[in-house]
């Protein structure tokens, strides 16, 4: 394949990101200099012309061994990335590039350093990031070969429809995946279903239903922060007083006159504008999210005006995480996210550093799926252990150890205002509450004898985190002096790889001989 630009439209969005921040420069010049007319008429054109010459210059091209990309003006690159060594594909496509079957993507090689082992092509055809998931796959396939099924396969992409959408999300009573390819009467309909890659889905698929996105967006504690944004934006806004002068003579005399139920009701529609905002970004930003299992590695796609694709290689995956806040886990819920060797662009843009692999799913059907998924992943849940009194006591003893000097100088000051003494008490209620949950949560265990399994919580969430013993950077133990010289419990460090850095989980307050054992264990699989 020869050496091709992008397409014309990755210029119109480069120079369109540039006069953004051409903008923001002119802002700043305008403090320091001022320009005539004619000169920001050169500065446009100054822009426009190296936004052309860049765009002319960015050309990439298909071999049948790897990737080549060249760039720059001024400072010509070339880089090379062999279809083998790469890792991660993530596809993003705006709503408005759809018709046109065209995408960006970015490839990477799960390196240290995203600029050195990331190659970003903004806008190209769909068919390119199919080729190179093939190639990835299957280097000897003959490269003109796979391109036209690639443009073929391209062209049949699309959203899929409500009716396979139901025949995905069928379900048997126990939550588990209805295998609709092996039942006759869905066989015909199920063999034309396709992702955005064109992948089949399996009974190892998953597909998040409208409700489950609903339920994720209600569940999230960030809906009670913000209330508070809205409140304090409003706040801002009106520093001049006149809605609040409004609200003050009008508005609150009728309210007053109604009684305290109608304060009440407007507090209650207030709260539930704040949920509706959350839901409608969770449900835009997760519209049609699925996973596909194939060969050793996961496809998440999801969004609805942007929609974002991801091809992640297993083996880059270095954690699993389960999480259930207090909300998810009265309610049998849990989110499962991932920690990856990946690139900025590999960013989730919920959770910078774990993306989302499950957003919403019965806890009893976690086993399921992430069994099939991940090689080793325990396919029953794990046992549970008891919590002692000394961890939770210790616990609740940390969180106090700031906020209780705090709270008295507070309650000293504050003392004939009411309102700020009780909100004192209830912040250290909350402490108190957050130790005894994480001292009642914290654990480690080895199941399968091949994963780790950290289990701790934070802010009323529980985080159970599974890690395979060859992800495992280092095991230590760590124990204070207090801790030492009574040698009864420990601290479990893990370091794991995470981007391009590495990221330390730990245990507190384990048992000793739990801690010990667990690294036996690392050390003989070591």
């Amino acid at each position: 394949m020869k050496a091709k630009h992008l397409h014309p439209l990755a210029f119109i969005l480069s120079f369109y990101e540039q006069l953004k921040n051409m903008v923001a420069l002119g802002l700043a010049i305008l403090l320091f200099f001022h320009f005539t007319w004619w000169e920001w008429v050169l500065l446009f054109l100054a822009l426009l012309i190296w936004s052309i010459l860049s765009f002319w210059m960015t050309t990439y091209e298909l071999t049948e061994s790897e990737l080549i990309y060249r760039s720059g003006v001024l400072e010509r690159q070339v880089r090379h990335l062999p279809y083998h060594k790469i890792q991660n594909i993530h596809r993003k496509q705006w709503f408005f590039l759809q018709p046109f079957h065209l995408e960006e993507i970015a490839v990477d090689s799960g390196g240290k350093g995203a600029k050195q082992n990331q190659i970003s092509l903004s806008v190209v055809p769909t068919w390119v990031a199919l080729v190179l998931e093939q190639k990835r796959q299957d280097e000897t396939t003959n490269l003109p070969t796979l391109i036209e099924r690639a443009k073929v396969q391209a062209q049949n992409e699309g959203p899929a429809t409500q009716e396979q959408d139901e025949l995905v999300d069928k379900k048997d009573p126990q939550g588990q995946s209805f295998d609709v390819e092996n039942d006759p009467k869905t066989a015909t309909q199920t063999s034309s279903l396709r992702s955005n890659d064109s992948s089949r889905l399996s009974a190892d698929s998953y597909r998040a239903s409208v409700l489950s996105l609903i339920t994720y967006a209600v569940t999230t504690p960030e809906v009670i922060f913000q209330f508070f944004i809205f409140l304090g934006g409003f706040v801002h806004l009106d520093q001049k007083g006149v809605v609040s002068h409004w609200l003050e003579q009008e508005f609150t005399n009728h309210v007053l006159g109604l009684g305290a139920l109608m304060i009440v009701l407007l507090v209650v529609l207030f709260v539930l504008i704040v949920i509706a905002f959350n839901v409608l970004r969770t449900v835009i930003l997760y519209f049609g999210f699925e996973v596909h299992h194939d060969a050793g590695h996961l496809t998440i796609a999801r969004g609805l005006f942007e929609r974002q694709t991801m091809h992640l290689s297993i083996n880059r995956m270095q954690t699993v995480e389960v999480r259930q806040n207090i909300f998810r886990q009265a309610l049998g819920l849990s989110t499962v996210k991932t920690r990856l060797i990946t690139d900025e662009n590999g960013e989730d843009k919920v959770s910078k550093n774990v993306p989302t692999l499950i957003p919403m799913v019965k806890s009893g059907a976690v086993d399921h799926y992430l069994s099939q998924w991940l090689p080793n992943f325990p396919s029953k849940p794990i046992k549970k252990t008891s919590s002692s009194t000394y961890q939770i006591l210790t616990m609740i003893r940390n969180g106090l150890f700031w906020t209780l000097p705090v709270a008295a100088v507070l309650i000293y000051v504050f003392q004939r205002l009411p309102l700020v003494v009780l909100l004192v008490l209830l912040v250290l209620a909350f402490v108190v509450g957050a130790g005894w949950y994480k001292g009642k949560a914290t654990t480690a265990q080895v199941v399968n004898g091949q994963v780790l399994v950290l289990k701790t919580a934070k802010n009323y969430e529980t985080i159970t985190t599974y890690i395979a013993w060859d992800k495992i950077q280092s095991l230590s133990i760590k124990q204070s002096w207090w801790l030492a010289r009574r040698n009864q419990r420990a601290h479990l460090a893990v370091v794991v790889r995470t981007d391009t850095s590495t990221k330390v989980l730990t245990a507190r307050y384990l048992p000793m001989e739990e801690v010990k054992a667990i690294f036996d264990w690392y050390q003989s699989l070591g």
